[in-house]
């Protein structure tokens, strides 16, 4: 799945609205005569779409479990920025020097220290606060450019250490020019792509679906994905408007200062009913001082 990430700043958190999305079949399950499909060929099919579809520049924040060639050699083709984790056992290697001896250039230099290793040595890291997953985190951050043999290029390597963590853990950006600090925001504002997978299996019916058919069963991810961003966008543009309480504040937990998708389904259930009462009454038929009344009470109904 694709999912495009976008910043409210009406509730200050990322939000993540899934645009395109395919249904990986394992080998073992495809039906004779029918071709498979890995995870990173996927991904790229569908990075392909959307790099032809959207003129924007495009930036993918992937797990480490696509950080590989074939997918990284891809984005790179296409000017499309990969940020992701990095392996400890990474092989990294120095730009190599030039060399008056005659030949064909060396392309890679001396190879690095184990990240490990470097990491180690606590010297040039930079300490930063930063606002990751809604509240605040100590970091400390070390960087540089080096070549990476998947990649075929240079590439910017993160050594970070969170909070009080013990061990670092390593990311990389084919972006040069990016920061530091730009690049761990985005990598934690992946996290919205996690809640969303939980949200469509646990709220919004993806697990749920009834299919027998081979076409319906493999329609059925894309569909759910786009009725759930028809629902985001709608209770956000609902929200800018005068509208009643979009989420119920409980006594344990009273500082909530954003919807879940649980919160954007009730809301459009109270809505629903609000639409079929009151289109079904005569016109001036509830007095102005108990609609708000009988709308608050729909929404307990929903």
């Amino acid at each position: 799945m694709v999912g495009l990430l976008y910043f409210s700043s009406l509730f200050s958190k990322w939000i993540c609205l899934p645009i395109l999305a395919e249904l990986f079949i394992p080998e073992k399950a495809l039906p004779k005569g029918k071709e498979f499909k890995s995870r990173i060929e996927l991904a790229i099919e569908l990075l392909g779409r959307i790099n032809h579809y959207i003129n924007k520049k495009v930036i993918v924040i992937a797990d480490g479990l696509y950080a590989k060639a074939k997918l990284v050699k891809f984005c790179i083709e296409h000017h499309i920025t990969f940020i992701s984790r990095l392996r400890q056992d990474a092989g990294l290697y120095q730009k190599a020097l030039p060399t008056p001896h005659r030949g064909r250039p060396r392309k890679y230099g001396a190879r690095l220290p184990k990240l490990n290793d470097m990491a180690a040595d606590k010297k040039g890291f930079k300490k930063y606060t930063l606002q990751l997953y809604g509240e605040p985190h100590q970091l400390q951050i070390k960087s540089f450019e080096a070549l990476w043999k998947p990649a075929s290029m240079v590439i910017k390597v993160l050594m970070v250490y969170f909070d009080k963590a013990k061990a670092a853990t390593y990311f990389f950006s084919t972006d040069l020019s990016l920061s530091d600090t730009q690049i761990i925001e985005w990598l934690a504002a992946r996290f919205s792509i996690e809640t969303l997978f939980s949200d469509l299996k646990e709220h919004l019916g993806m697990t749920d679906w009834q299919c027998r058919v081979e076409k319906s069963v493999v329609r059925s991810v894309p569909l759910t994905c786009v009725a759930t961003s028809l629902l985001m966008l709608w209770s956000y543009q609902q929200n800018q408007r005068k509208q009643f309480g979009l989420w119920t504040k409980y006594a344990w937990y009273t500082n909530k200062a954003s919807p879940s998708v649980h919160d954007m389904l009730q809301q459009l259930k109270a809505e629903c009913l609000s639409k079929t009462i009151f289109d079904a009454l005569p016109p001036n038929g509830i007095d102005k001082r108990n609609y708000h009344q009988i709308e608050l009470f729909l929404r307990v109904a929903a």
